[in-house]
């Protein structure tokens, strides 16, 4: 899978990354999600400019406003199934 990783603190230009990473599988409660939109909010820029280095090991993929499809559930992520959005 593609994701945008945060490799520096600082400036947006040179802050991210595009990098291949392999396909995580969901844990215990969790789903994956095939995103399909997000959202840039002021936590993210908060943490790209890096006011949170001491919370956040590079490399790092932030962001948690996503809109997607549910393709995969963990053990007891009983509230969600394949194809939900």
């Amino acid at each position: 899978m593609r994701v945008m990783e945060l490799v520096r603190f600082g400036d947006p230009e040179a802050a991210f990354a595009a990098r291949e990473v392999p396909r995580p599988a969901p844990g215990p409660g969790q789903v994956l999600v095939r995103v399909m939109a997000t959202s840039v909010n002021p936590l993210d820029l908060q943490t790209r400019r890096g006011d949170y280095q001491d919370q956040v090991a590079l490399p790092a993929v932030i962001g948690n406003d996503v809109s997607g499809v549910v393709v995969e559930t963990g053990p007891g992520a009983d509230d969600f199934q394949p194809g939900d959005e």
